[in-house]
Parts: structure tokens; C-alpha cells; sequence
């Protein structure tokens, strides 16, 4: 997902949580909160099961904070 919209002063830290669910299962990050470097941040998610899951990007700088939305099927 691109992040670009999200806006802050310095480089952020990106952390990754799961907004909304339609299963009951867990969702696994490979590394829940991930630096910026060289203007990029990633990390992988597993889904143990099927359903419609928002994932949110919060991005923190230490000043500002800001947040995108994933929205992401497994069938």
C-alpha cells in the first residue's frame, strides 16, 4: 500500500494494526512497527483465516500523526 498521503515532519515509524475484521482470526505482522528507510516501509501480513480485514498504517514522527487504510480480501 502506498502511504504517501500520510503526512509528517520528519521520518516516521510506521505502525501497523488490524482496524476491522469480518473473521475472528488473528492477523500476524511481520514486524508490527517498521522504520522508514530511504522513503520506504513494509512489512508482511498472514491472515489465518478468510474474510475482509482494514489493516491502518499509523505513521508517527514524534510531532504528528497520521494514519491510511488497507483494505484487504482473502479468500
Amino acid at each position: 500500500r502506498d502511504v504517501t498521503g500520510v503526512q509528517t515532519c520528519a521520518l516516521p515509524i510506521f505502525t501497523w494494526v488490524v482496524h476491522r475484521r469480518s473473521a475472528a482470526q488473528p492477523v500476524t505482522f511481520a514486524k508490527q512497527r517498521v522504520a522508514v528507510d530511504n522513503g520506504k516501509a513494509s512489512t508482511t501480513a498472514t491472515f489465518s483465516a478468510p474474510g475482509t480485514y482494514t489493516l491502518r498504517a499509523y505513521a508517527d514522527d514524534g510531532v504528528l500523526l497520521s494514519y491510511a487504510d488497507v483494505t484487504v480480501t482473502v479468500r
